[in-house]
């Protein structure tokens, strides 16, 4: 009886999934060339098949994703493409034993809106292609029952056409203890380089504090913070997110100070920002959100500030179908690639999406 049972038992630790999904949109871009003046906006059909394949098995844990966008421009039949933009993730995770846990996450992304990169910034940039590769290896290890120790490296290749190549690495140890059942604390060190081109670099480093509560079971706040040294230059690095569940959505308020770079730009970048989110649901099929936020970004006496807000409502449509319609509006004052501070670059992307995602296939 027992040799029966096992191989279900096996057979239940490990699963294998092909996801696949396709999308079609209808979005209108009212800055097509994200320009100051003269803009120009345009309809465009927009096709993304996408496939996720999964597999977990004891002590193995695999997720991937990719996806391509097609796209079609009623007014400028010059954009047309098949490869708009393409993106590939691969998420690797090996627990070896109950202490350790090691992961690997690997992604690729190209497109032809590198603005699309500059995801801590919200800086736009003119219609170019431009790719990023990103590798962030991990390995942590459980101490006790309330103390874990982590060490992370991060490796990121941004490249735009016409422009320097950016390499960037980053170097962290950290150990999280929890306080209490409702708190946890960390101190963190970091080592960052910055390479541009061939032979521009900026090495910086940085030291953190966290803390995490839950002030009740609907709302906690964590703060992270520490002095961080770039070339001898020393400047302050903070973060500190909100967020407070409410009976049918949630709340979210972020604000982070740091560095960064943007793609297509030799040199790093302070930034600020300040963003919120709102979820609603008034159906366990329908979600209503809004996020609004402000960027700013500082280098060499130049700076950048984006103001943004996206509206959006999602829902499904049958067992297979999903709708998802959204609205976002983009004002940025200065453009720091060009070191034009009294530049206005306004944009506003209204879109409708149909997904059709059928059941996964297992085997």
């Amino acid at each position: 009886m027992c040799e029966a049972i096992a191989p279900h038992l096996a057979d239940a630790q490990q699963m294998f999934r092909l996801n696949p999904s396709i999308s079609m949109t209808e979005v209108y871009d009212s800055n097509l060339f994200f320009t100051p003046s003269d803009r120009e906006g345009d309809s465009i059909f927009r096709v993304s098949p996408a496939i996720e394949p999964e597999y977990r098995s004891m002590p193995w844990t695999l997720v991937g994703r990719f996806a391509l966008d097609a796209e079609r421009f009623t007014a400028h039949p010059e954009l047309n493409t098949i490869q708009a933009r393409e993106h590939a993730a691969l998420d690797v995770r090996y627990r070896p034993a109950p202490r350790w846990a090691f992961g690997a996450a690997t992604e690729f992304s190209k497109t032809q809106t590198p603005g699309e990169l500059n995801v801590l910034t919200a800086v736009t940039l003119a219609r170019a292609n431009a790719s990023r590769l990103a590798i962030r290896p991990s390995a942590t290890y459980d101490f006790d029952a309330v103390t874990q120790g982590k060490l992370e490296y991060s490796y990121t290749d941004d490249r735009l056409a016409g422009s320097p190549r950016l390499r960037a690495q980053t170097a962290t140890v950290s150990v999280d203890r929890h306080t209490s059942s409702r708190g946890t604390a960390s101190v963190g060190y970091s080592v960052r380089q910055f390479l541009f081109g061939s032979d521009d670099r900026t090495t910086s480093q940085a030291l953190s504090v966290g803390w995490t509560h839950s002030m009740t079971p609907l709302a906690s706040l964590a703060l992270q913070g520490g002095p961080r040294v770039s070339d001898g230059v020393p400047a302050p690095e903070f973060s500190a997110s909100l967020r407070y569940r409410v009976r049918l959505g949630d709340l979210g308020l972020t604000y982070a100070r740091g560095q960064t770079t943007l793609v297509g730009l030799g040199g790093t970048v302070d930034t600020h920002g300040l963003a919120a989110t709102a979820t609603y649901r008034p159906r366990r099929s329908i979600q209503m959100r809004v996020a609004p936020g402000i960027f700013r970004s500082v280098r060499i006496g130049t700076s950048a500030q984006v103001y943004r807000v996206a509206f959006g409502v999602a829902g499904s449509i049958g067992r297979w179908l999903s709708l998802d319609a959204s609205y976002d509006m983009n004002l940025q004052h200065g453009d720091i690639y060009f070191t034009r501070p009294l530049d206005r670059i306004a944009r506003h992307v209204a879109q409708i999406r149909v997904v059709a995602a059928p059941h996964a296939r297992r085997k």
